[in-house]
């Protein structure tokens, strides 16, 4: 998977600057594009969001300090490869973004594909957060995560209402409706994740 990553990241004129960098600027379009069929143009959402969470654990586990080694296994678990819990939970988490868009032109797979872009633009700031983070004091770490679920939300609010927008009714009422729902599923699947890990 390494090796993979470096080879995809080499390739100066690859289609993996070219995804990065409409992800930056134009979110919407880019899912737009891949799932009405130019998908010669842009990396596969699946192994975009692969890549990137394999980058940030990657950066968490040679740059993050060790945790404390009183804090519970499963705990320490759950920091060290919460990465990897994020990617696994998308397809759970695409479901409220679908319902939320109910009845339009996207599918369930299309949303999911949304979501496999966006998140994988989102580990990749969150590997470079993570690096910067290591540079600041402990006690900014409070508000990197903030700031990290913040630009979270309004990123992913900006892509899913470009993504939609002239092609479904009450776009923006419906974005906030699906990161309501998607916060909601979040915070469950997480608290259910760690009963199990704990318990």
């Amino acid at each position: 998977m390494l090796g993979d990553l470096v080879e995809t990241i080499v390739g100066v004129e690859s289609r993996t600057w070219r995804t990065v960098r409409d992800l930056c600027v134009r979110p919407g379009t880019v899912v737009r594009d891949y799932v009405g069929g130019h998908r010669a143009r842009y990396v596969n959402p699946l192994r975009y969001a692969v890549l990137a969470c394999a980058l940030w654990w990657l950066v968490v586990n040679l740059l993050a300090p060790a945790s404390d080694p009183a804090t519970a296994p499963a705990l320490r678990a759950l920091m060290r490869h919460g990465q990897w819990l994020n990617l696994a939970l998308l397809p759970a988490l695409a479901v409220p973004l679908w319902l939320a868009f109910a009845w339009e032109r996207f599918s369930y797979v299309d949303h999911l594909c949304c979501l496999l872009f966006c998140c994988g633009h989102v580990f990749l700031w969150r590997s470079l957060l993570t690096a910067v983070g290591t540079l600041l004091p402990a006690s900014w770490a409070g508000a990197v995560q903030i700031a990290d679920g913040i630009l979270f939300l309004v990123y992913l609010g900006w892509a899913i209402t470009t993504c939609h927008w002239r092609r479904a009714r009450l776009v923006v009422l419906r974005t906030l409706v699906a990161l309501f729902g998607l916060v909601f599923a979040n915070g469950h699947l997480a608290s259910v994740v760690a009963r199990w890990l704990t318990g």
